[in-house]
């Protein structure tokens, strides 16, 4: 196994704590010393730009060598949109036509936005405001919008059978209170490869953080594939590392046990 020259990070639940909203301070430190020790670190998520304009300055302008957003659709490195994997105009249009037509809300992310396809229940506010302190505007789909990752909030098993058979060129992730549709292409772990491409590596000189369902196949193919403690049962089966709890400063403390990072490094 090579040593790892990039490191990929999950946010929600890996990196983000959201009891106290903010990235774990002995996380922000370690991308700090890793980047110091000439290592790149990036960011891998299944947020979009939007949702992450509410995070402290400090975490907000943090010079990421890159960040796939949107599920592995869009990707940017030192905030300039390098690769794009947008939804086909034609499921989009299917999507907007079936969701108008049984009154299902969606909400989609385009490059610079976040939107609710129409207005929705408190309670999906409610719960959007939780995870991201902000919530999308109302703004129905239009066929000039670009859209990388949408949020399905389907009522039943019928509207997902149906709604998974319209979308033949979409990927699916099955979150249970909601699915997240992306380009069949695009996913996290096929955002890393393009960039180990991009930057000249191999995907063994990775090492990927993850907690939750869309983590599994970044972790297992990553050169070394971390599940955060406080993960799914998943993540940890495919791990080479299974670290503390998000909240114990799981990163953190493995990068100084793996000697990535000495011990007064974060």
């Amino acid at each position: 196994m090579k040593q790892p020259k990039a490191f990929f990070f999950d946010l929600d639940g890996t990196s983000y704590y959201h009891k106290y909203h903010d990235v774990m301070p002995s996380t922000l430190q370690a991308w700090k010393a890793l980047q110091k020790k000439g290592y790149r670190v990036a960011i891998a998520t299944s947020r979009c730009l939007k949702e992450m304009e509410n995070f402290r300055k400090e975490v907000r302008v943090f010079p990421f060598d890159a960040v796939i957003s949107d599920g592995g659709a869009l990707i940017s490195e030192r905030g300039k949109v390098i690769h794009r994997l947008p939804i086909s105009r034609q499921s989009m249009h299917f999507l907007q036509e079936y969701c108008a037509e049984h009154e299902i809300v969606f909400r989609y992310s385009t490059q610079n936005g976040d939107y609710f396809s129409m207005p929705c229940a408190q309670e999906i506010k409610a719960v959007y405001f939780k995870l991201y302190l902000n919530v999308p505007q109302v703004k129905a789909y239009a066929q000039e919008d670009e859209v990388y990752n949408v949020l399905l909030y389907v009522p039943d098993e019928q509207a997902r059978k149906d709604l998974m058979a319209g979308l033949a060129d979409c990927a699916f992730t099955d979150h249970k209170s909601v699915l997240e549709v992306t380009d069949q292409k695009a996913n996290k772990i096929t955002g890393i490869e393009w960039l180990c491409a991009y930057w000249g590596m191999d995907m063994e000189e990775t090492m990927a953080f993850g907690d939750g369902f869309n983590d599994v196949e970044m972790i297992k193919r990553a050169g070394i594939g971390v599940a955060m403690g406080n993960g799914e049962a998943n993540c940890k089966e495919v791990a080479d590392h299974v670290c503390d709890r998000i909240e114990q400063d799981g990163i953190a403390k493995l990068l100084k046990e793996l000697e990535i990072l000495a011990d007064e490094a974060g």
